[in-house]
């Protein structure tokens, strides 16, 4: 082998989550994540590891619909959020100068 070789290490993941609200209702999902291109082993599994849990994750809580995350991709909503959230810190920022 070559003192100068390129190694390219690649590694791939899957993460099953089910959630069940108080009322019953239950979603499932399975989340998926790849890393390539890593310096070692370890960082590329935990890259694709963690890659899987949150997509699982963002999918499962999607399926439950706006109330838990569905909205997420939503552009009026996320412009209505940052509105109120900057209304917020505007009347934060009011109360403490006095």
């Amino acid at each position: 082998m070559k003192k100068n070789a390129l190694v390219v290490l690649a590694s791939d993941a899957d993460a099953s989550h089910a959630f069940q609200l108080k009322d019953g209702a239950f979603h499932e999902d399975v989340g998926y994540g790849v890393s390539e291109g890593m310096r070692s082993k370890a960082l590329s599994i935990e890259k694709a590891r963690k890659e899987a849990v949150t997509d699982g994750l963002k999918r499962a809580l999607k399926s439950f619909g706006n109330a838990l995350g569905n909205c997420i991709n939503d552009k009026e909503y996320l412009q209505f959020v940052m509105a109120a959230r900057n209304d917020q810190s505007r009347m934060g920022q009011g109360a403490t100068k006095k």
